[in-house]
């Protein structure tokens, strides 16, 4: 994952080229990325997904689950657990907190949300 202009965009990294990364997006674009732009999340593109236009289908149907999971989040909850807790959490540490489980729809459905928040979590890069 990455962010343009705010806006956060899921990839499949593809390779390398140089000192830069190879990322095919979910817009169906490749392009070169610094590694320190990406954002990693958990687990791993499923190894029957081979072709561009599978890997696109994928990345686009994660993205729409997710931004349907992080809907149902309650952040406010999320932060009434751990705002006494006077510490930086991760998106992974909160998933786990949260969820019990570190899974990739739950991360990164707790990663939009979190994104789009501007009431309880401060974000640090």
């Amino acid at each position: 994952m990455y962010e343009n202009d705010g806006a956060p965009i899921l990839g499949v990294i593809l390779g390398s080229k140089k000192e830069k990364l190879v990322v095919l997006n979910d817009r169906g674009r490749e392009l070169e990325l610094a590694a320190n732009r990406l954002y990693r999340l958990p687990g791993k593109t499923p190894v029957e997904i081979a072709s561009t236009d599978e890997r696109c289908g994928y990345l686009g149907s994660l993205r729409q689950e997710s931004m349907e999971f992080s809907l149902q989040i309650d952040l406010e909850e999320v932060w009434t657990l751990l705002h006494d807790e006077g510490e930086e959490f991760d998106v992974k540490s909160l998933s786990e907190l949260y969820f019990g489980d570190n899974s990739l729809q739950k991360h990164l459905g707790l990663r939009m949300a979190l994104l789009s928040d501007n009431i309880y979590f401060k974000r640090n890069r």
